[in-house]
């Protein structure tokens, strides 16, 4: 991805709660469901970033502990994803993606 243009790159972070999901959904919510309600939130917000005309880059490679020591995290919550957002200082060529065919599987995988 293009470097962003603007000096004023804006990172968002978005984190797992599990003891609120554990109080809701029980182990499940706090071991599965915290972890896909920031994957979700954070996939929601590229999409919105785009529509926006706003570059973005799905951060996943991060030192977990410090990452939470700078948010100042309370126990039980993790940063799952960082995006860094900016305009892109250039503008690429979309790379080719998957067929349909080879994401999408019927009765087996």
């Amino acid at each position: 991805m293009a470097r962003a243009s603007s000096p004023q790159r804006r990172p968002c972070s978005f984190c797992a709660d599990a003891p609120r999901s554990r109080a809701r959904y029980g182990e499940r919510g706090a071991t599965l469901f915290a972890a896909q309600d920031a994957a979700i939130d954070a996939s929601y917000a590229q999409l919105a970033a785009t529509a926006l005309g706003i570059g973005s880059c799905w951060v996943g490679a991060f030192d977990e502990a410090r990452v939470a020591r700078l948010l100042g995290l309370k126990a039980g919550v993790r940063p799952v994803a960082i995006l860094t957002l900016g305009h892109a200082a250039e503008h690429r060529e979309r790379p080719p993606r998957r067929p349909v065919e080879a994401l999408v599987h019927a009765e087996a995988h």
